[in-house]
């Protein structure tokens, strides 16, 4: 969460002396908060891997390596931007394949991210709900700190969403039940 993120980054002394609201509302270099609204045939899914994950971990092992990888860690920034930037343009657009485009993308950026990093982002069972997903035509990724948790799947109007939860169910990937109105992306 915020404050385990925050605690990683030696913020803990600020967090203290600050409400959440305060905290949110700080300038934070680099945010840019959008509302989107999604195009009508897409459906944003979430499977819960039903294994925890340690932001804090995973945040104080990347830090570890960012000197040594410094060239590395701001690529790995830009093109993330570029990524959500062009996933934007998707959703103004109402293009649901450039943004499925875009979130595989990521999910290769994530990938080598976490290969230079030598950490893990994709348990087994995560690597399987994307898997499962892609099957029915879905675009999925990690969704946070990945290392367990949640993955993320963009769909449209020719997913079976049924038998992918199905399936899901099956390899121990609980679908959350939800919906999205909007969607708020930070870039």
């Amino acid at each position: 969460g915020i404050r385990d993120g925050l605690t990683s980054r030696g913020l803990g002394d600020v967090y203290k002396r600050q409400t959440l609201v305060q905290v949110v509302n700080e300038a934070w270099p680099g945010l840019k908060v959008e509302l989107l609204t999604p195009p009508k045939d897409m459906k944003l899914m979430i499977g819960w891997s039903q294994k925890p994950a340690s932001t804090s971990r995973l945040v104080d092992e990347t830090n570890a390596n960012k000197a040594a990888l410094n060239m590395e860690y701001k690529n790995f920034l830009a093109a993330s931007r570029a990524c959500v930037l062009k996933m934007v343009q998707g959703f103004e657009a109402n293009n649901i394949a450039l943004i499925k485009q875009q979130i595989r993308a990521n999910r290769k950026l994530l990938q080598h991210f976490a290969k230079i990093n030598q950490i893990a982002i994709e348990i087994p069972r995560l690597s399987q709900l994307i898997k499962i997903a892609e099957n029915f035509g879905g675009a999925a990724k990690t969704s946070g700190a990945g290392n367990g948790d949640c993955g993320i799947v963009i769909t449209d109007a020719n997913t079976d969403v049924e038998a992918l939860e199905s399936e899901w169910r099956h390899n121990g990937i609980m679908p959350l039940n939800f919906k999205v109105h909007q969607i708020i992306m930070a870039h």
